[in-house]
């Protein structure tokens, strides 16, 4: 495969009493989309420790760090916290997670599909799933390769370039998933209020056993595991263009702010949700049954969310 070459991207920038920081991004070349969605970098200072809220995303996440521990707090224990310093994998979960963040931040994120992040690692997927592990526990010749490569550089395009370039020659060696798969995976993402389950393993030409093995492998997760979390992205962001402010914010995979713990809870939007259209619009049974999994997935309701988070 040819060099990666720069792509734009995009900067942006914030500073307010929560602190400043800059984040770069830009999404990764054509060619290697099926499997890297993109580049994510993000540096600054937080004078004071800010939680914050990530919800179950249908990507999977190499982070190399180059400043302060990223903390994670338990959700249902707050006082169980675990570390991570230099690099490590985010693979599929089936719930949110809070993670605190404080002091200097210098990090970048490698968004991958989970297609992308089991041909680059070559592991089965459901081994990660709803774990985070340092990427030197799974491949450490890879993580020092990696890591080496980013930390010669701090100008973002060619620390996203170097990165992209050893990812893509890395993938160009992998044994392609079988077919089908990504068709499937797109499907599910895209549209999953209508695809029909039961009938997925005979478009692909398979058993269900083998498809529901080549899900686990590919992915982490059954058919019908990632439906529910593509409905639920459909929900957050009716959600977001209903009830926010600032609809037009909403960037799916970037966490949300705590704000009980950056300083108070906001106040809640006048406009009058109506929970049960919005439910039946998301493809959701009803409005009890949008509302059990937007909290399974997200630890809020809806009313919740739009009251205690706000986007970074």
């Amino acid at each position: 495969m040819r060099a990666a070459g720069s792509a734009r991207i995009e900067v942006t920038g914030h500073r307010s009493d929560l602190g400043f920081w800059r984040a770069a991004q830009r999404p990764a070349e054509a060619r290697l989309r099926d499997y890297v969605l993109g580049y994510f970098a993000s540096e600054g200072f937080l004078p004071r420790p800010l939680r914050e809220r990530h919800l179950p995303l249908r990507e999977v996440a190499i982070v190399l760090n180059f400043a302060a521990p990223h903390r994670i707090i338990e959700a249902s224990d707050p006082k169980r916290v675990t570390e991570h310093g230099n690099a490590w994998i985010v693979a599929l979960q089936h719930r949110h997670q809070i993670r605190e963040a404080f002091g200097p931040r210098d990090f970048m994120v490698i968004r991958f599909t989970p297609i992308g992040a089991q041909m680059l690692l070559g592991v089965p997927m459901d081994l990660l799933t709803d774990r985070i592990l340092a990427l030197e526990d799974v491949d450490r010749r890879f993580a020092r390769l990696l890591t080496g490569a980013a930390e010669a550089t701090r100008d973002w395009a060619a620390r996203f370039d170097v990165v992209e370039n050893i990812i893509a020659s890395r993938l160009a060696s992998a044994p392609c998933p079988p077919a089908g798969l990504l068709h499937a995976w797109r499907t599910l993402q895209e549209s999953p209020n209508d695809v029909d389950l039961a009938r997925l393993p005979d478009e692909l030409g398979c058993s269900r056993r083998h498809l529901i093995a080549h899900f686990h492998k590919y992915f982490g997760m059954t058919p019908k595991m990632i439906a529910r979390i593509s409905r639920f992205h459909l929900a957050v962001a009716a959600v977001h263009r209903l009830g926010r402010q600032d609809p037009l914010s909403y960037a799916e995979g970037k966490p949300y702010l705590d704000c009980q713990a950056a300083g108070g809870v906001r106040t809640a939007t006048q406009t009058t949700m109506r929970w049960a259209d919005l439910a039946l619009d998301c493809g959701y049974y009803d409005q009890s049954h949008f509302i059990n999994e937007f909290r399974s997935f997200s630890g809020l309701s809806p009313r919740e969310f739009l009251q205690q988070t706000r986007h970074e």
